[in-house]
């Protein structure tokens, strides 16, 4: 039996350990629960668009490798699937309806997490605090 997948990563979260001065307690906490967690296939956009838009040189090239030989190795890419579509479209659906703006990739990578069931682990928590207003998204930040 494998081991369950209980932690969706934000792109904030895996962006953390390559920094120069990362946040210890985020470390941390991605080297305890590793085992356990994974991106969505969201993140490994923003992740790779990030890099890809860099300047060429060492620290594109240093964060290039930490996200094909450390992220894309370590974490499960949990797709966007036909279940994430359709519960993404109901959060936009209700969004609109109360007047509350949200990013459409954060409606994505919490439809992921709504759709498996599993906690999202963010940085930005009040950027999911709409959709958690109206749906049993449970939110994590590491780095408090």
């Amino acid at each position: 039996m494998g081991v369950k997948l209980l932690y969706l990563l934000d792109t904030n979260i895996v962006s953390e350990p390559p920094k120069p001065m990362p946040d210890r307690k985020t470390v941390t906490n991605i080297e305890t629960y590793s085992d356990f967690s994974a991106i969505s296939s969201v993140v490994w956009y923003e992740l790779l668009k990030g890099i890809y838009t860099l300047p060429e040189g060492s620290r594109k090239d240093k964060l290039m490798r930490y996200a094909c030989d450390t992220v894309k190795y370590v974490y499960p890419i949990i797709p966007y699937d036909d279940h994430c579509a359709a519960l993404h479209a109901d959060i936009y659906a209700r969004m609109m309806k109360n007047g509350t703006p949200v990013s459409p990739f954060d409606m994505q990578i919490a439809a992921t997490a709504l759709a498996n069931n599993m906690i999202l682990v963010t940085r930005n928590v009040k950027d999911f605090a709409p959709i958690q207003a109206e749906y049993s998204l449970c939110v994590e930040n590491w780095f408090e």
